[in-house]
Order: structure tokens, then C-alpha cells, then sequence
């Protein structure tokens, strides 16, 4: 934990000597599984032992691996990314495949093995997405900054949206990450990746509605979090990719120019009361670049 000293104390004797016992077991039990890979062994004994091996440690990206290969020489059609599987297994077998990626995220929230291994489910298996998400939701309750944990959301999101039907209204999907990523950002000023979710989804909503009718807000909501804390660059990024998209869209548009010019006041007096802070002159500096763009 942050801030906990160390505790000074040396292991005892007991606790080294247990402490080695493990380590001796566990490099055991990595050369088993590795002389079972090599001999090409693909038991239900070895997914077990692959399995447990994996609880103990999610960042081994090489048992990840093996247990996709013993799965899919188990089950052929796995090879296929485009197919869900047709079995009698398929859903014992997705429930166990997706206990074991949520073993090892809780093990380790950064695990690129665990989360890869997920979506690896996902395309081949029928899996309750509204659920993915939920589960997202919680993790990130846990650490509101995991990139991957976002990542997957957005992955989960866009298999929601191409299985809807196609229509010309906003994607319903689409409305409700562009909430979510506004709750993230009320809970927490501080969160670059909620801000960068909605990067992605406000520029799906302008595909339905005009950047005049969206600016204005999304302006105010960051001014609240700069406002609030001033030296935290989160926000920051988000500002600018606000100017930059409108100034791309919008160039040269008197409407553009007339908000440029109340960014400008509203940071002057910003600049006043922060003094040196450069996040604020960066934010001036962009907002003086758009203003020459507007014309």
C-alpha cells in the first residue's frame, strides 16, 4: 500500500525456509507444464494443471497460450474467431474459460494475459455482453484508471452495437458510455481514461448531431473540472482535444469564433488566480490558436 513502511524485520529461519519450499514447487510445476506442452500433451489432466497454474500466476503469457492450444485441439472449431461454438460443452466450457480470466484479473487488474484471454472467449463463445459490461463496472470501482479494464468495455460496447439492428438514430450503446464516461469524470476529475471514452463516443454522437449543439456543454463540464483542479492535466487533454476537434470542424464558423472568445476570457481570469500554472498558459495558448483559426 501507498505510504506503508517496510517492516524492518528480517524473515525468520521458518519463513525462509517455507518461502523456498514454494518456490522449489512452483519451478516443479512450470517444467511440468512446459515438458507437457512439448510432448504435446492436451489432457483434460494438463488443462487442470494449466488452470492452476494460471490462478497462481495470470502474467504467465505462455500457459495462456497452451491452454488455448489444448482447447482448441479439444474443440476444432474454436480455431475460428467468426464462429461461436456448437457443442454440448460450449457452456460448461465458456464458464470455466471466463472463471479463470476473472481469477486472474483479480489476481493481477493488469494482466494483458487474463484480458486478452477474455476477449479470445468472447469471439467464440455465446456470452451475456450486458454482463461484460457490469463486470467492467465493477472492476473499475477497484481502480477507476485500469486501461485495460476500459479497453475491453469499449470492445464489449461495439460488439453490442453490431449486434442491434442498424438504424439512423444513435446507437443506444453509444448514449450510455457517453454517461458513463460523464459519471467517471464527476466521481473523479483526475480520470484521463474516462475522459478519453468520451473522446471516442462524443465524436459517434456528432456523426447525429451538430458539434454547435454539443461544444457548449462539453466546454462547461471541463471548465468545472480545471476550475476545480487546475494543475491536473486529465482535464487538460480533454480541452484540447475539444479545441482541436472544432477548430478541424468548424474552422472559420462565427459561432466558433464567439466561444473561443469566452474560453478566452473565462481562462484569463484562471491565469490570474493560478499565477504560473502551466496547464492554465497552455490551455490560453490554445484557445488563442483556435481563435486565429476561426478568423
Amino acid at each position: 500500500m501507498h505510504n506503508r513502511k517496510k517492516s524492518e524485520k528480517p524473515p525468520s529461519e521458518a519463513e525462509v525456509s517455507a518461502l523456498s519450499k514454494k518456490c522449489e514447487l512452483y519451478s516443479t510445476l512450470v517444467n511440468e507444464v512446459f515438458d507437457r506442452r512439448s510432448r504435446m500433451d492436451h489432457s483434460d489432466e494438463t488443462l487442470v494443471l494449466v488452470g492452476k497454474m494460471l490462478k497462481l500466476n495470470p502474467d504467465f503469457y505462455s500457459f495462456w497460450n497452451f491452454r488455448r492450444i489444448i482447447l482448441t485441439s479439444s474443440y476444432p472449431q474454436l480455431n475460428d474467431s467468426n464462429a461461436k461454438l456448437q457443442h454440448p460443452e460450449a457452456d460448461s466450457v465458456r464458464d470455466k474459460e471466463l472463471s479463470i480470466s476473472v481469477d486472474g484479473i483479480q489476481r493481477n487488474p493488469k494482466s494483458y494475459g487474463a484480458w486478452y484471454h477474455r476477449i479470445w472467449v468472447i469471439d467464440r463463445f455465446e456470452v451475456d455482453l450486458e454482463n461484460e459490461l457490469e463486470l467492467c463496472t465493477t472492476f473499475l470501482k477497484q481502480d477507476q484508471r485500469n486501461f485495460h479494464c476500459w479497453n475491453y468495455r469499449r470492445y464489449i460496447a461495439s460488439k453490442i452495437e453490431a449486434r442491434e439492428a442498424c438504424t439512423d438514430a444513435i446507437p443506444a450503446v453509444v448514449l450510455s458510455e457517453l454517461q458513463f464516461s460523464q459519471e467517471k469524470i464527476a466521481e473523479n476529475f483526475s480520470n484521463y481514461s474516462a475522459f478519453h471514452h468520451r473522446s471516442i463516443y462524443i465524436q459517434r454522437v456528432a456523426q447525429h448531431r451538430s458539434l454547435r449543439e454539443m461544444l457548449p456543454a462539453e466546454l462547461s463540464m471541463v471548465e468545472s473540472a480545471v476550475f476545480t483542479e487546475p494543475a491536473d492535466q486529465s482535464a487538460w487533454w480533454y480541452h484540447q482535444f475539444l479545441l482541436t476537434w472544432a477548430a478541424g470542424e468548424a474552422a472559420g464558423e462565427r459561432w466558433l469564433a464567439e466561444l473561443g472568445a469566452a474560453q478566452l476570457q473565462g481562462l484569463v481570469a484562471l491565469q490570474q488566480v493560478e499565477g504560473g500554472c502551466k496547464w492554465v498558459l497552455l490551455g490560453l495558448l490554445q484557445v488563442l490558436a483556435l481563435l486565429a483559426r476561426a478568423g
